[in-house]
């Protein structure tokens, strides 16, 4: 289930802040500093990340996200998609886009969405193996719709967006978190901080003089417990106490269904859809 709502003007912090405070924030919880902290490789993580990646899209995932997207895609239209996964939107948008171009620096990842590629009986989508700050304005060019989504774990975020604004004709379109239903559990059961969250990418857009428009898309979902305390296990990096004082707080709370014999958990997203048009 998804829903969308403008949100006001972020103001408060001071412009000139934004990247800095991205940087020290990333370093502090982002997912390589999760990673670091639960001592798992990152390659490990996303060759994981697939089982789950799976779970997601059988529950919905990217729904409503998805479908902003495509309303801002034209049939002749070359697209770039950064930090594109195993193609969840990738895939669908060369369904109606003349190309695809797909920047993706896991090897786990890319492999995937080769294969992805491949089974949907694509033949115009390319893919660029590196991370989007490693990427010369060259080797991308131009593209009518530049899209990031759920990617940024750059550190100079203001250079990224920059060239991501540089490099897109029509469209900029960037998909964040906003928050989730475990970000306060997080806090309070273990002292967890969450990730930056897109009011950073925001302002960062208006200290380079962009007004995005911005929607909130919400999803309520279920998901295997199980499947979910494994992600958990590496991003934020539970260990496994933790695990199972996470496991008995959601029952005390109600939060678990039972169907056919499988233990599921109630969770509910919050994302932020920037859209910027030049």
């Amino acid at each position: 289930m998804t829903n969308s709502a403008t949100v006001p003007d972020t103001g408060g912090t001071p412009s000139a802040n934004w990247s800095l405070a991205w940087r020290e924030h990333l370093l502090r919880s982002g997912l390589e500093a999760n990673l670091r902290r639960a001592g798992v490789p990152e390659e490990a993580f996303w060759q994981r990340f697939g089982s789950w990646t799976e779970t997601i899209e059988s529950s919905g995932y990217p729904g409503g996200l998805l479908k902003r997207v495509l309303e801002l895609v034209h049939p002749a239209d070359y697209v770039l998609d950064i930090g594109s996964g195993a193609g969840s939107y990738a895939i669908p948008i060369a369904r109606i886009a003349s190309h695809v171009t797909a920047v993706e620096p896991s090897p786990v990842q890319a492999s995937r969405l080769e294969s992805n590629v491949e089974t949907a009986g694509l033949t115009n989508v390319s893919i660029l193996h590196s991370r989007w700050d490693d990427i010369a304005a060259s080797e991308v060019g131009n593209h009518d719709v530049v899209l990031a989504a759920f990617c940024f774990q750059m550190h100079d975020i203001r250079a990224a967006i920059e060239a991501m604004c540089r490099a897109a004709r029509r469209s900029l379109i960037l998909i964040h978190a906003a928050s989730h239903d475990l970000t306060e559990i997080f806090r309070r059961l273990f002292g967890i901080e969450p990730g930056p969250n897109y009011l950073y990418l925001q302002g960062v857009l208006r200290t380079l003089g962009y007004v995005p428009e911005v929607e909130l898309v919400s999803r309520t979902y279920a998901v295997p417990l199980e499947t979910q305390l494994e992600i958990l296990s590496y991003n934020p990096g539970l260990t496994g106490s933790q695990c199972e004082q996470l496991r008995n707080h959601l029952e005390s709370e109600g939060r678990l269904l039972s169907d056919d014999g499988k233990v599921l958990l109630e969770r509910t997203n919050t994302a932020a859809f920037m859209h910027v048009a030049f």
